[in-house]
């Protein structure tokens, strides 16, 4: 299985197809949160999906922040982790 993975950088665009003629295209944002993280911007037709699992939006020593310049102004769809939402700031 792991013969078939493809490595991608940031906002290389891979389009995924199907049989039917349907397609995906997937593009990885920088996350901003960890070193190689990802959020990633899916568009199918018509709709416009941003994917973010850890995201950090200030930028620090190590990281940039997330690349959120890159993301479309009108998206259909926006998943977000929130499992920090509670969290007290140092």
């Amino acid at each position: 299985a792991f013969r078939r993975c493809v490595e991608l950088k940031y906002s290389q665009q891979v389009r995924l197809t199907s049989r039917s003629g349907g397609a995906v295209t997937l593009i990885p944002l920088s996350a901003g949160a960890t070193l190689g993280g990802a959020m990633w911007h899916l568009t199918a037709a018509l709709e416009s999906v941003l994917y973010l699992p850890r995201f950090g939006h200030q930028k620090e020593r190590l990281l940039g922040g997330a690349a959120l310049d890159d993301v479309p102004a009108r998206l259909t769809l926006l998943i977000a982790d929130a499992s920090a939402a509670d969290a007290t700031p140092p």
